[in-house]
């Protein structure tokens, strides 16, 4: 015939049971706390890291604007640059056109010294 477990042993059962899963449920709550601890640095870390790319976006709007306004300076030196290029050039024209008259009127003197050399001549004769 089976014997029936005494209650002791039952209790003992029900006692080593429990010491068991207390064991694991400390284990497991050390594991946790482990996983806790990693997630906490994975989040201090992601923390920086978005507080990084936050320096970054930053910088990068800073850049785009300074290359709007270099963009805005390099279009109106162009602008300037070509005005310049204009009035040399109109300039030269002028400076030409004033050599050219020059040019005309000292051989104008010229003919004109001649003449008068040739008169006072006629007069001295």
């Amino acid at each position: 015939m089976d014997q029936q477990p005494t209650n002791q042993e039952i209790l003992d059962a029900i006692n080593a049971h429990v010491t068991h899963n207390d064991a694991q449920m400390t284990e497991h709550g050390q594991t946790l706390k482990k996983h806790g601890e990693m997630l906490e640095k994975h989040d201090q870390r992601l923390d920086r890291q978005e507080s990084t790319l936050d320096r970054l976006n930053l910088a990068i709007v800073q850049m785009q604007e300074d290359n709007r306004l270099t963009r805005e300076r390099m279009t109106r030196l162009e602008e300037l640059t070509d005005r310049t290029y204009r009035r040399i050039d109109d300039f030269l024209h002028k400076m030409d056109v004033h050599e050219a008259e020059i040019y005309a009127n000292r051989s104008a003197y010229q003919r004109l010294e001649q003449r008068v050399s040739m008169l006072e001549e006629k007069v001295a004769a």
